[in-house]
């Protein structure tokens, strides 16, 4: 036997230690940054690493409670960093008091000098105790709440773990927090975070969406068979491990939840069961010598409820459980408590229908002794069987009979004989000599010298009976959300992100539900709130607007009228931007914008008055000089219609927003508005909802706050850019945070996931077609097929499957490129197989008549479409991918029969990679999540992103980590390090660095480089969308730098290209000199010698965008000689002798994939 080289493989170390060499060590060096955290031993550390050697050093398990300071931890004045004691690692980090809310999550810190006297009233009412420190006393809340959680929900709507925590909160916040009813409270529905994709659930079953493999209303729990629910939080598992215990080795299907070893048969070993003494695997019964196995069913004994699977090439039959207990919920048992059942074993099962599985997967013959627990024994967690979504084959029984195995005694001890089964057998059984027909008992059967049931039917166990085998296609599953059932009283259901789904009340109702009603005399408004009124009465040619409001931040729309209501033609809008008023009109030859001289003071009133003559304008804020301002004077009056708003503008379009400049609601209140021709003649509007008189027509979340306004983002509590959006109901707040930021104050940086496919073969995506394919076209499919016949991909010219088309189909592991042109068909079918479960790489062509396949590394396929037709006509048509809607949509000659089973990883048309299969699919059906290799267990360390490159597991790193698994931290971010290319990323910028010139005489380029694949994009400028177009390239072709421009004279096929004798692949680093003056190039690779060439035809003159690319581009020019993207590092790039900052210098938001630079070391292989 060979003895694995990793000596730690199979230890496990507890206590945060790490195995090296065997061994297991704790934590040395920690960093020096004080990022403090609350641990479960109710003691605060300096940073996460300082908690876990602490608990290593100390044989604890000690887990991070929270971020920040634990709540009972402060310092006294002006001792700075401190630890509790001398040999402690916990360590506080402040100046002053932290102060902890209950939910411990929401943090506000206070100086000692803004500490409020210590009273009875505003401490000791409250649970705390007033402590004397220095010459002051401060109220301290020693409250030691364990990390139990019993949740609870307190008056002020927020959900707390315990009482303890309640109180803890009332003490911190001055407040009296009494405990209420669970569903008065936001969140209802208690997601596991670690087990589920959000914290959304169900409103009605609040049952949550979880992660592959996990289970539990709550998503708490890995589901039977599966096991590793804490990697999930440890690794970055998309979801629980499945076990693969081997069913004949293993006694059970689940496995140990921390390590994954199965439970073995006697004389059985190994992690999973599949190793006998012999080196052999397990037969039917554990380990013995393969003479004995049965070979047929006959021979096999299935236990009770089990169904016996002949075997294929010389393998034995098996006896496979088919209960599928998600379904049989009506008939066995919900799960729930009241369904649990104990039996003959003394194991308690969650309901009768698991106690009949476990029954069947080990073997033995368990009945059900009583319903309820075990006596001695708590109840077993109802555990939840993952529902099956493929087509399966199943049964019915044709003779109106039903199955002899699903008859139980009396007392539950097994099936009981079928007496008229047997005498209506008492003739020729399945299998059994025969002469004719009616020598054969069971219905649907016929003689062929021995009885068999006819095609399309199977005998039963003792072959008196035969079943019809029927596919029954999985149910198409509606798409469930939060607001499916919508849970809004009165209102409108709206899904968020953050909270899950909230309601938007209308006018008149508020509360969590709007469920309350409310009177209000002035209009709070909470940056999603608004109200629609009459429109602005004034002349055409004047008009006079007089308004008060108060505002909680800096951005927000006041108000908005209009010619048009979807906020087209004449218009005029206040609005709160970037800190300071705005008046802004357009009467028909462009905007007015006139800006407030001082900014707007937050939680102060402020009256305004805007006035419009003609084109002439003016604005005047409180008692500041007035702002003048026009509108091109071509246009002199103003038309507006009904409605009105004021806070917000419900559903405007990306225009009507840029016209008012800024997008998002005001936060705060509107105290009057008055409006009319002159300020003599102005109408008030009446804004209180209570009065008869009152102008309000509609409105959605408008709520009563005005005379008690506070300001929860007065702390400005919102990270990275983040904008703090009050929740004016709830006296709290909410951070929306900007594109690459997430967390409750956009503390932490986001990567996007990436999401694989999976298709069930009733499945399909719907893809929107960009690309103009009609003169040819170059398709690339990264896909794991595991059965052997579905489409791969279709589009046709028109609905119905008529006309033109192009599909990629499998037939019997065998790949098929059909295209029809409208005179003759072509079809192109490769030479070899395909291996099931395994990633596969195919390009299909096609140029005019001519197409070709090209499978993984394989020589290409060509073939030619008949007739005389040479375009495709599939203009603005969806593709398919991976299925069809039904049967008549499918082209005919292209015989495809199935929808695809398996994944689809990556999809390229022209060039283009559509990045997010699913969530750039204009529809879908039966779309689940892909959990196998190679990111079915994440590779990347510190947060990394895995990113699935065929069988390879790439990681995309936070900005502050780098490495191949994102495994080096560094402290500084330096800004001039390489830039990592992963084969998905690539940057633009300005081609002369500070400007785009779009016509350009000539070209120098230093590019500084380092290759992990020898096919590359390294540089590229273009000018179209195909080669015919002026382009310049620098790229490595099999190892190898080459150089290519067209400058208008070449084509497919006749393209221009200098190429290098330097092979680039030795994993070091790379100079590259190209030069370009007018048609004549010169390349240089280290310390070659240059190589020259002229471009024969052309201009002299390279027509661009304007836009330099590095590492490649997302629609790449079809016909380029190199189309993949980098997959490597840049480090310094030169443009006509200026250096070209990769960082600071490029263009905005053009980070494929992530929205943060990927960096890679000098000596970072």
């Amino acid at each position: 036997m060979y003895r694995s080289a990793d000596k730690c493989k199979g230890i496990t170390c507890d206590f945060h230690a790490k195995c090296e060499s065997g061994s297991c060590v704790c934590p040395i060096v920690c960093p020096e940054e004080k990022e403090p955290v609350c641990g479960t031993d109710q003691r605060t550390y300096k940073n996460e690493c300082e908690m876990r050697k602490s608990a290593c050093v100390n044989s604890k398990d000690i887990q991070v409670a929270f971020m920040g300071q634990c709540s009972g931890d402060s310092l006294p004045e002006g001792s700075g960093d401190g630890c509790d004691d001398e040999d402690s690692e916990a360590c506080t980090s402040g100046d002053g008091e932290i102060i902890v809310d209950g939910d411990k999550e929401t943090m506000t810190t206070m100086k000692p000098t803004e500490r409020p006297p210590c009273t009875v009233k505003n401490c000791m009412n409250f649970g705390g105790e007033c402590s004397l420190r220095g010459v002051d006393y401060v109220c301290q809340c020693n409250f030691k709440c364990g990390s139990e959680k019993n949740l609870v929900c307190g008056s002020d709507g927020r959900m707390y773990h315990s009482e303890c925590d309640m109180s803890l909160a009332a003490c911190m916040k001055k407040d009296l927090i009494m405990k209420q009813p669970l569903e008065n409270c936001d969140d209802v529905c208690h997601c596991n975070s670690i087990g589920s994709y959000s914290n959304t659930c169900d409103p009605k079953t609040r049952q949550c969406t979880c992660k592959p493999g996990v289970g539990g209303k709550r998503c708490e729990r890995c589901e039977i068979g599966y096991w590793a629910m804490n990697k999930i939080a440890e690794l970055g598992n998309s979801g629980c491990i499945p076990c693969n215990c081997n069913k004949f080795g293993s006694d059970r299907d689940d496995c140990d939840q921390n390590t994954g070893r199965c439970e073995c048969k006697p004389f059985v070993r190994g992690m999973k069961c599949d190793t006998c003494p012999d080196g052999d695997p397990p037969g039917p019964s554990g380990c013995r010598e393969r003479t004995s196995w049965p070979m047929t069913c006959a021979d096999l004994g299935c236990p009770e409820w089990a169904t016996c699977q002949e075997g294929h090439h010389g393998l034995p039959p098996t006896c496979d459980c088919h209960l599928d207990c998600e379904t049989a919920r009506p008939q066995h048992g919900s799960g729930s408590p009241q369904d649990v059942v104990c039996g003959t074993d003394g194991q308690t099962y969650g309901s009768e229908c698991q106690l009949k599985l476990f029954s069947c997967r080990q073997g033995n013959s368990i009945a059900m002794a009583h319903k309820g627990p075990c006596r001695g024994s708590l109840p077993t967690p109802a555990t939840t069987m993952s529902p099956v979504t493929r087509s399966r084959k199943t049964t019915r029984h044709t003779d109106g009979m039903t199955d002899p195995r699903s008859e139980t005694s009396p007392n539950g001890q097994g099936p009981q004989p079928n007496e008229e089964g047997e005498k209506q057998c008492r003739r020729r059984k399945i299998g059994q000599i025969c002469v004719k027909d009616v020598d054969c008992c069971p219905e649907n059967s016929f003689c062929s010298g021995v009885c068999e049931c006819e095609e399309g039917y199977v005998p039963d166990l003792d072959n008196t009976r035969c079943f019809e085998v029927k596919e029954v296609k999985p149910e198409t599953q509606n798409v469930t959300d939060a607001c499916t059932n919508n849970p809004c009283h009165a209102g409108t259901c709206v899904l968020d992100k953050l909270l899950g789904y909230r309601c938007a009340c209308p006018l008149g109702k508020v509360g969590v539900l709007c469920n309350s009603d409310v009177i209000f005399s002035e209009p709070s408004f909470s940056g999603r709130s608004h109200l629609e009124l009459p429109r602005l009465e004034g002349s055409f040619k004047r008009l006079s607007i007089e308004l008060t409001f108060t505002t909680l931040n800096d951005d927000g729309i006041i108000l908005f009228n209009a010619k048009h209501k979807n906020g087209s033609g004449d218009f005029v809008s206040l609005s709160i931007k970037n800190g300071f008023l705005e008046f802004r009109y357009d009467l028909g030859g462009g905007p007015a914008i006139l800006r407030s001289q001082v900014p707007v003071e937050r939680t102060v009133m402020h009256r305004v008055i805007a006035h419009q003559d003609k084109y002439l304008g003016s604005l005047v804020l409180d008692n500041e000089p007035e702002v003048t301002g026009s509108s091109p004077p071509s246009h002199e009056s103003l038309e507006l219609h009904d409605p009105l708003f004021l806070g917000h503008v419900p559903n405007g379009t990306r225009e009507t927003y840029a016209r008012i400049g800024v997008s998002v609601g005001l936060n705060g209140c509107i105290k009057s508005l008055r409006a009319g021709e002159s300020r003599s003649s102005m109408r008030t509007y009446n804004l209180a909802l209570n009065s008869i008189f009152s102008d309000l027509q509609a409105g959605v979340d408008v709520g009563l706050q005005c005379d008690t306004l506070e300001n929860p983002c007065a702390t400005e509590p919102c990270y990275h850019g983040g904008t703090c959006v009050p929740m004016v109901r709830t006296n709290t707040f909410f951070c929306q945070c900007p594109e690459g930021r997430e967390g409750l104050r956009c503390e932490r940086e986001s990567i996007p996931e990436v999401y694989v496919p999976q298709f069930s073969g009733d499945s399909y995506l719907e893809m929107p077609l960009e690309e103009n394919l009609s003169d040819s076209l170059k398709i690339t499919i990264w896909f794991l097929a595991q059965k052997p016949d579905g489409v791969l991909m279709f589009t046709t010219q028109n609905p119905g499957g008529g006309g033109d088309f192009i599909a990629l189909n499998l037939v019997n592991k065998k790949l098929v490129f059909s295209f029809f042109l409208g005179s003759g068909l072509g079809v192109i079918e490769s030479k070899k197989h395909i291996h099931l479960d395994k990633w596969h790489e195919v390009t299909i062509n096609r140029t005019s008549k001519i197409g070709e396949m090209t499978i993984n590394d394989h020589p290409p396929v060509t073939g030619e479409a008949k007739g005389i037709s040479s375009e495709l006509n599939v203009d603005n048509r969806p593709l398919f991918l991976g299925g069809f809607r039904s049967l008549e949509d499918v082209p005919k000659r292209a015989e495809i029969k199935k929808g695809f089973t398996g994944a689809i990883q990556r999809l390229t048309i022209n060039g283009r990679t559509v990045d997010g299969l699913m969530s750039n699919a204009l529809t879908m059906r039966n779309i689940s999540t892909y959990n196998g290799p190679p990111c079915n267990v994440n590779p990347c360390m510190n947060g990394g992103v895995c990113v699935p490159m065929l069988n390879q597991a790439e990681c995309r790193c936070p900005s502050n980590y780098m490495g191949k698994r994102c495994q080096k931290r560094f402290e500084q971010m330096d800004l001039n390090q390489p830039i990592q290319f992963d084969g998905m990323s690539f940057i633009s910028y300005p081609n002369a660095i500070n400007s785009k010139q779009e016509g350009q005489k000539s070209n120098i380029f230093y590019i500084r480089f380092r290759a992990h694949q020898p096919d590359g994009i390294l540089m590229l400028q273009a000018g179209g969308d195909t080669v015919g177009s002026d382009y310049l390239l620098l790229a490595l072709d099999s190892g190898h730098v080459i150089f290519s421009y067209n400058l208008g004279g070449q084509r497919v096929g006749q393209l221009f290209i200098i190429r290098s004798n330097v092979n680039v692949m030795d994993d070091d680093w790379h100079i590259v000199r190209v030069i370009r003056r007018k048609r004549e190039g010169t390349l240089q690779v280290d310390d070659e010698d240059p190589v020259v060439s002229v471009s024969e035809s052309g201009t002299q003159q390279l027509d661009t965008d304007g836009l330099l690319w590095l590492g490649g581009r997302n629609n790449v020019p079809f016909g380029l000689p190199i189309t993949q993207n980098l997959y490597g590092c840049i480090s310094e790039v030169q443009i006509n002798g200026q250096s070209l900052h990769l960082v600071k210098d490029k263009m905005p938001d053009t980070m494929s994939e992530s929205t943060a630079f990927t960096f890679c070391a000098e000596n970072d292989a």
